[in-house]
């Protein structure tokens, strides 16, 4: 079980990883996206999230910083879910399913970033 939990906290922190990069490679779009989503200071939030997502996914996969790498994660896909995919504001359909989706997966991946800093 050792095993399957160290290849678990490998994708895991690589998931957060390539996750974040884009946050730098593709900040125009995204700070677009923020804008649109009307998230405060969007050109900020881009990169401190992007910091936040590769650093955390860093400290996972290096075994480092642990309890900052979990809380950091957890509390950024929380306010990510609340503030980007709000989707009991969106009208269109197939974009309020894809926020809802979203939105779910941010609190599911945060819930299990909580356990695991239970640990």
């Amino acid at each position: 079980m050792e095993t399957v939990f160290l290849l678990g906290k490998i994708v895991l922190g690589a998931y957060f990883i390539f996750a974040g990069i884009p946050h730098f490679t593709k900040a125009k779009g995204l700070i677009e996206y923020s804008k649109y989503k009307k998230v405060p200071m969007p050109e900020v939030g881009v990169y401190v999230s992007g910091i936040i997502l590769v650093l955390g996914g860093l400290g996972i996969l290096f075994q480092m910083n642990l309890v900052w790498s979990y809380g950091l994660l957890a509390a950024l896909l929380v306010a990510f879910a609340v503030m980007v995919h709000n989707f009991w504001t969106v009208t269109d359909e197939k974009q309020k399913m894809t926020d809802m989706i979203m939105f779910q997966k941010n609190i599911a991946i945060a819930a299990a970033l909580l356990m695991l800093l239970a640990k």
